[in-house]
């Protein structure tokens, strides 16, 4: 039974709560750098038709069995019809027939994978793509493939209506019986609009028999294959440290299966998610993306069918010189300076029944004793993270383990049980309220790193996001109350960075919150603009704060119980000059604004302060097509040393004061 209670304890007098802040008491340890993290992972969209820019999506004109759950969602999350509707007549998933020929998934002498595309055409005919192309902002588009013939022909590509009249077209001769690569250029007129339909036509010429393989289409202003507006979006957060490639995907990936020429790369399944993994995106695009956005890359290695040699020759093709055997390899595919990728990850959730390899706590123990010293031996530099899990795993784990741990890696994917029905109003509370939970989870912690001869390591928070389903489908990582749950985290985990040493928020992009692309238009999801108020804030040096507000109580199925909750919650810090102090201030009550009476000491701020601030209801999400519903409103408002601020329901505001001059 779903159980919640959410009692207040209201103060009569107006302004209700107070915040002191006292500047002459500055703690010695910054906020890192490394808490401004993002994580990515090849799951769903996350990776291809998401940070990736190529758009079709089977590029390989691969078989149906590397597509099982890209089947189920293509056609209702993206808008893609017909996306199996070839299958009996041969042709790949997500392409159609077209026109006059017949059609097989040939397995005979592909150019790079299990099967090309065979057509024997007649007269005239090919296939089409469904395809969503973002006319927001490009209208010309690269697109070639590869091909061989028995006889040379004419091939026609272009784009089509929803309506299958044509838009643009081009004319490329396919004359080579041996496997060659043609592109051309595609410009779509003024009329079609983003979300709208497409369709990408191939047409030949018969007689003849045409095989094809490796196609690639890419908008003209991707940037060396990324998508720039997630570039850009991400670019906005000041993101520290980038974690890839997984996840659930790293412990069945094999790095070598993502390097070297692209178009040589095999199509393979996804295990972890039962979806289609063409190998394009690999060591070198991942790192690429994490220069672009400008993020330092972290590796999570696959420790659960992988091997300690795999994982140590990794760390050396990527952070060996180009001398070495491996440093010569990854020169020779187009990098020759290393990457000096630094932080290294022992496996991701092997504790978890849904891992490739997962494993009891004596297994992994004897797993990262085998993995770390071959690790270290590619490069004694490098930060190694164990893998922390739930219950009693990290007590067991480092009573077994003999290598030393100098750090174990949390996961925080929070509130699978609550109800979908319950008022979105607690739910946001309940989410707010756990950071004050989080605390005490690390005391705990803290006491088992020292009752088990670790008192010395760290923890990093490699996955971080809510995942409560609410009526109608869509989770809290795409709503405001992701805000407050992301809010919360922050403010425990800087109150605890001399234990926790970084953290990799969940996800880039269409997964976790953040970011979403849909119908090929990226647009900032609301926590997404938490994360940048956090990443961009100039406050670095925590000060004294406390705070006296109304409390609650909240008692969710799925979440911990909190009692004796403050509507408000503050963090103040003042920047590297000591001339700006930041407040961030949360009001958990998703119900009623409060006003704060804010009393500063030991400081001289001017007479206006500059405010950032994000509100909204709890269940808001924002939209592909409009503009965002839950963003940073910024403003100024009277300050000083004493001065009144009303804070909105559901919000976080950033009020940053300056000393006068």
């Amino acid at each position: 039974m779903m159980a919640f209670a959410l009692c207040f304890i209201l103060a009569q007098s107006v302004p209700a709560a107070t915040i002191k802040v006292d500047v002459s008491q500055r703690e010695p340890m910054p906020v890192p750098r490394a808490f401004f993290g993002q994580f990515g992972e090849h799951l769903g969209c996350n990776v291809y038709n998401g940070q990736w820019a190529q758009i079709l999506s089977n590029p390989g004109f691969d078989g149906y069995e590397f597509f099982g759950e890209n089947l189920k969602r293509g056609a209702s999350r993206y808008g893609l019809p017909g996306i199996a509707d070839g299958r009996d007549a041969g042709v790949a998933c997500y392409w159609l027939p077209e026109g006059d020929a017949t059609y097989a998934m040939d397995e005979e002498a592909p150019f790079n994978s299990k099967c090309s595309q065979r057509i024997a055409v007649t007269n005239a005919g090919g296939l089409r793509a469904p395809v969503m192309l973002p006319l927001h902002r490009v209208r010309e588009y690269d697109f070639s493939f590869y091909a061989r013939t028995t006889a040379p022909t004419v091939c026609r590509v272009g784009f089509r209506a929803k309506d299958n009249s044509p838009l643009c077209e081009t004319e490329t001769q396919v004359d080579q019986a041996e496997w060659t690569r043609y592109a051309v250029t595609l410009r779509v007129p003024e009329g079609p609009g983003p979300g709208e339909l497409c369709y990408l036509a191939l047409v030949f010429d018969g007689p003849a028999t045409v095989w094809l393989d490796h196609a690639e289409l890419f908008p003209a202003d991707h940037m060396s294959g990324l998508d720039p507006d997630v570039v850009r979006l991400m670019r906005e957060l000041r993101v520290s440290l980038l974690r890839f490639p997984g996840g659930n995907f790293a412990s069945g990936y094999h790095w070598r299966d993502g390097i070297g020429p692209r178009e040589k790369r095999v199509t393979m399944h996804n295990p972890a998610w039962d979806i289609v993994e063409p190998n394009h995106f690999g060591t070198h695009e991942w790192t690429a993306f994490a220069d672009a956005i400008g993020a330092e890359p972290m590796i999570c290695v696959n420790c659960g069918n992988g091997t300690p040699e795999e994982a140590a020759g990794w760390i050396r093709y990527c952070n060996e010189p180009a001398d070495g055997p491996l440093g010569k390899l990854r020169a020779a595919n187009g990098h020759p300076e290393p990457y000096g990728v630094r932080y290294w990850e022992v496996g991701n959730e092997l504790w978890g029944s849904w891992q490739v390899g997962h494993c009891d706590p004596a297994e992994y123990a004897r797993r990262y004793d085998a993995f770390a010293p071959r690790m270290l031996e590619a490069d004694p530099s490098i930060l190694l993270i164990a893998n922390g899990g739930p219950g009693p795993w990290n007590r067991r784990f480092l009573e077994t383990v003999t290598a030393p741990v100098r750090s174990l890696s949390m996961h925080r994917l929070v509130g699978w049980g609550v109800a979908p029905e319950t008022p979105s109003e607690d739910v946001a509370m309940a989410l707010a309220a756990y950071g004050l939970d989080f605390d005490k989870q690390l005391g705990e912690l803290r006491d088992v790193l020292k009752a088990t001869g670790h008192p010395d390591a760290k923890i990093a928070i490699t996955e971080l996001m809510s995942a409560i389903v609410r009526k109608g489908g869509r989770s809290t990582w795409c709503r405001h109350a992701e805000g407050l749950y992301f809010a919360g985290m922050m403010n425990a985990s800087i109150r605890n960075r001399d234990l926790i040493e970084l953290i990799t928020r969940t996800a880039v992009i269409n997964h976790g919150g953040g970011r979403a692309k849909v119908h090929e238009v990226a647009y900032a999801e609301p926590v997404h603009f938490l994360s940048k108020v956090y990443g961009t804030m100039s406050g670095r040096w925590p000060v004294a704060c406390t705070v006296a507000a109304p409390t609650y109580g909240t008692a969710l199925d799925g979440l911990p119980r909190v009692d004796n909750v403050p509507v408000l919650e503050c963090i103040a810090l003042l920047d590297d000059s000591g001339a700006e102090l930041t407040l961030l201030i949360t009001n958990r009550d998703a119900r009623a604004t409060h006003t704060a009476t804010i009393d500063v000491k030991r400081f001289r701020p001017a007479a206006r302060a500059r405010t950032r601030t994000i509100a909204g209801a709890p269940d808001q999400m924002n939209s592909w097509n409009e503009p965002p519903r839950i963003k940073i409103v910024e403003a100024e408002t009277p300050a000083g040393n004493r001065f009144d601020h009303a804070f909105p329901p559901c919000s976080v505001t950033e009020l940053v004061l300056s000393t006068e001059t």
